[in-house]
């Protein structure tokens, strides 16, 4: 039961990093844009 719970929390922690990581991402994309245009 443990474990199940500690991949729970693993897989999670993941996706938070993997969306902040795409937010960071196209923050700085929006963010250069206007430079490039």
């Amino acid at each position: 039961m443990g474990t199940g719970i500690s991949t729970a929390i693993k897989v999670r922690t993941i996706k938070c990093t993997a969306l902040k990581k795409i937010y960071e991402t196209t923050i700085h994309l929006i963010k250069s844009l206007p430079i490039t245009l």
